[in-house]
């Protein structure tokens, strides 16, 4: 019986019911097989689903399912894809699978894939983009061999941390779920990160109340761990005293804090524990290095070694380039390296404490002539084709969403090498098409794999204007 058959009254309730929302309990299990995994590594298969006294072919979203596993499930929620549902019994299972090593999955939220024989995970992670560049008509002229970082290798986290009457709470949020689940072990962590989960559960503890909640951002620096504390309230000034001398035992290399103001909003961050500013060290030309000393919370690549491999990729493709623009630049760490080379750098990105430290980096090397920072939201005013002439390189990192616009804009520049790092390969294929469809040439794509284990994936390509390349017209606006 379809919708339209029903009297208008649980109609209206059984359309509002298959949009979206909790299902209820008592219908019966399903059973299917698998037939692939989804962009989020979840099964994906079709079944009947009885709702009431509808019984319907749905598509069925299982986590810690495999291709052609024949599964028993119990569908529980309605989404804008299809329904989630909770895998009971495995009936066949694929020859892919391998026993977890990891008593939290597949509850954390951190890992979707630990059930993968290493090569059928490092397959699917291959074939995802590749298919979604060869469904967008995108043909890169190379393949570059992919890069897994593989286990305790983040170096950055986000924690989330809630003071229960039973006491505190620390580790990674479950999946579709605000549950914290604690980690017994993490096989995805820094070991220097895994130790601190212990301290830093002790530090939560003294600064909320009740009920409070707190995230915890780590990042892994040269002389230890740079901890920020979210806080979702205030604190007191007691609670604030404590915290140095916790950071100290926990041997943070510093400590600090945000909170709401009065206002609601978060306070900028507080330094409160660091006996000498923290940093990170690059590589430049010729053996030298350039130091930076991030601000608290600031973004950086979730491994060292993908970090060093970028840094190789984007040093090699743009040999030659001596003018470079580094757009949502963050702290510089793609384009600072180049600095010792003498190249020319206009660092792009939002206002804040991220530019200011790398110039700051700039400066202390004696390399500052040779570094201009510019605050601007490229998301609302991309840097447009004339901006860029003269400009013999471009770097652009954008967030999730992409940079549609400003990939306009250099699609209209004909800047001569272009390298895009993407760290949604959606927005990637969009984005890459603009570049494509104006003329530039596809020269190369490699895939890194900073997540170990998750659906997550991020992308390097390498774009040239093919008159430049050929020795014709040299950089210029495309009219």
């Amino acid at each position: 019986m379809r919708d339209a058959d029903l009297p208008a009254g649980r109609r209206g309730r059984a359309k509002n019911r298959r949009k979206t929302g909790k299902l209820p309990r008592n219908q019966p299990d399903s059973e299917l097989i698998i037939e692939r995994l989804g962009g989020r590594g979840d099964g994906i298969g079709r079944a009947a689903v009885k709702i009431g006294p509808l019984a319907t072919e749905e598509t069925l979203i299982v986590p810690a399912a495999l291709p052609g596993e024949r599964v028993r499930v119990r569908a529980l929620q309605r989404g804008p894809s299809g329904i989630r549902a909770e895998l009971l019994e495995l009936l066949d299972s694929s020859p892919d699978r391998i026993e977890p090593d990891c008593p939290n999955f597949p509850d954390c939220g951190g890992c979707q894939l630990r059930h993968m024989t290493e090569t059928a995970y490092q397959d699917w992670k291959i074939s995802q983009l590749n298919g979604l560049l060869a469904k967008a008509g995108l043909q890169p002229g190379q393949s570059r061999p992919p890069f897994f970082a593989g286990p305790h290798s983040r170096r950055r986290v986000r924690l989330a941390a809630k003071q229960l009457a039973s006491g505190l709470i620390l580790g990674f949020q479950q999946r579709f779920s605000n549950h914290i689940i604690e980690p017994i072990s993490c096989r995805i962590l820094h070991p220097q990160l895994a130790r601190l989960l212990a301290p830093l559960a002790d530090m939560a503890a003294a600064v909320l109340e009740t009920g409070k909640q707190a995230e915890i951002q780590v990042n892994l620096l040269r002389e230890g761990a740079d901890v920020l504390l979210v806080m979702d309230a205030g604190i007191s000034a007691k609670q604030l005293a404590a915290l140095p001398e916790m950071a100290a035992a926990g041997e943070l290399a510093r400590l600090s804090i945000t909170h709401p103001d009065s206002s609601g909003r978060d306070s900028l961050p507080t330094t409160l524990y660091a006996p000498q500013p923290p940093t990170l060290s690059w590589a430049g030309a010729a053996g030298s290095s350039l130091t930076i000393t991030p601000p608290a919370g600031a973004f950086l690549q979730a491994s060292i070694e993908a970090e060093q491999i970028m840094q190789k990729e984007i040093a090699d493709w743009l040999d030659g380039a001596g003018r470079v623009a580094d757009l949502f630049s963050g702290c510089g760490a793609l384009s600072l390296p180049l600095l010792a080379s003498g190249r020319s750098i206009l660092a792009v990105d939002l206002p804040g404490a991220a530019l200011e430290a790398l110039q700051q980096a700039g400066n202390q090397a004696g390399l500052g002539t040779q570094l201009q920072t510019q605050a601007r939201d490229l998301e609302a005013a991309p840097l447009q084709a004339e901006e860029l002439a003269g400009f013999q390189a471009v770097i652009m990192d954008p967030p999730r969403s992409g940079a549609s616009k400003q990939a306009a804009e250099l699609a209209r520049s004909a800047v001569p090498k272009i390298m895009m790092v993407s760290c949604n390969p959606h927005s990637f294929v969009r984005d890459a098409g603009l570049l494509a469809a104006a003329g530039y040439v596809f020269d190369w794509v490699k895939l890194i794999d900073q997540f170990d284990r998750a659906s997550h994936s991020e992308v390097l390509a390498g774009f040239s204007w093919p008159e430049q390349a050929a020795g014709g017209r040299k950089s210029g606006i495309l009219i």
